[in-house]
């Protein structure tokens, strides 16, 4: 180890040997080498550092810290696979670069129709219904009700009403 991964190894009190235990790397040198441990909601591996058993990071950026001795602002996978500790799979960049990685190659939330998906009736905090929505709109484009009224009759607030008429939150899909 050189003296530049030891400093990155002592200032994270990690241990490598336990870090290197948990990543299979029988892909060779050119295949992913998947983190088989502890593992976040989005894939990403978590390895315990420092002497807090509450202190994780990313397992791949300890691979590219123990790797090159160094951490850069953002850790970013060549594979688009978040498991994958492979150094030889990671590159330093940005968050600007990683965002423009995730676009470009479909993984934001909006290309993966994921972002506000849940609308209407079906999202959590939804108090009207998609036909409650409906009759307020036409009751009150045919001018025959104000928003008050309305708001008094759905128990909801003058906002939400104002909002429901106005197609904001409440988009026709």
């Amino acid at each position: 180890m050189t003296p530049k991964q030891q400093a990155f190894v002592d200032e994270y009190l990690i241990d490598a040997d336990r870090f290197w235990s948990y990543v299979e790397r029988g892909a060779g040198p050119e295949g992913c080498w998947p983190w088989i441990g502890a593992r976040d909601g989005n894939g990403y591996g978590r390895f315990h550092v420092g002497r807090s058993r509450n202190s994780t990071m990313l397992a791949h950026r300890v691979a590219y810290g123990v790797t090159h001795g160094e951490l850069p602002a953002v850790v970013r996978h060549r594979c688009d696979n978040p498991p994958c500790c492979n150094p030889s799979h990671h590159q330093p960049g940005t968050r600007a670069d990683n965002n423009r990685d995730m676009t470009e190659r479909g993984r934001h939330a909006a290309q993966l129709g994921t972002m506000n998906a849940a609308r209407g009736e079906s999202h959590g905090s939804a108090k009207l219904t998609a036909a409650q929505v409906a009759s307020i709109r036409e009751r009150y484009g045919a001018e025959t009700v104000s928003q008050r009224d309305l708001a008094a009759e759905f128990s909801v607030s003058q906002r939400t009403i104002n909002k429901v008429v106005r197609n904001i939150g409440w988009v026709e899909q």
